[in-house]
């Protein structure tokens, strides 16, 4: 009734307390949002950078992707709405992946050896292993922040370990092969 030329007014101020009392808890601007630049590890890879910038690999959980977007580092990791062709031709360069990476994702890198395979454990996941000793890793990575527990590899070299809330964070610094 109240949705009548008559009642308008009361009408449009219904619903607009309607919306605002069944929205209130979820709104991002009302709850904020937790910003991991400023966390330990976020100062951390920032430091790391800041001395000598370089591009940098998240290997393990989503946690690695998320501090090295907000931390405004350059990154293999995140989410990408539209592929970038330069970077995944360092990535796959002939293009034998193209059908798992040619999709809006987010890109979650894991240990592996030798080139890098990617595949889709699920239709919005780009799972890419990485090895520290690849063509790619050499020619194009610097850093690497890793919450795995074992990342050794003859050419990566900690330079940092980081306690973040439950898991142990490590900086690398990707060495060449051989540590020359």
């Amino acid at each position: 009734l109240v949705f009548t030329r008559r009642f308008a007014g009361l009408g449009v101020l219904l619903l607009v307390v309607a919306t605002l009392l069944t929205s209130w808890n979820v709104n991002p601007l009302y709850r904020g949002v937790y910003d991991l630049s400023a966390t330990a590890t976020g100062a951390a890879v920032q430091k790391a950078d800041t001395g000598d910038p370089g591009e940098w690999i998240g290997l393990g959980s989503y946690e690695t992707m998320a501090i090295l977007v907000e931390s405004g580092v350059s990154s293999f990791s995140g989410v990408q709405t539209y592929p970038s062709a330069r970077m995944w031709k360092e990535i796959d360069p002939t293009s034998r992946f193209d059908d798992e990476w040619n999709r809006l994702g987010h890109i979650q890198w894991s240990t592996g050896l030798g080139d890098s395979v990617v595949a889709n454990p699920s239709p919005d996941v780009i799972a890419v292993t990485f090895d520290a000793c690849s063509t790619f890793a050499q020619k194009h990575v610097s850093w690497v922040l890793s919450d795995e527990q074992d990342s050794s590899s003859a050419c990566l070299q900690r330079t940092s370990r980081i306690a973040q809330g439950a898991l142990k964070m490590s900086i690398y610094r990707v060495i060449p092969e051989g540590g020359k």
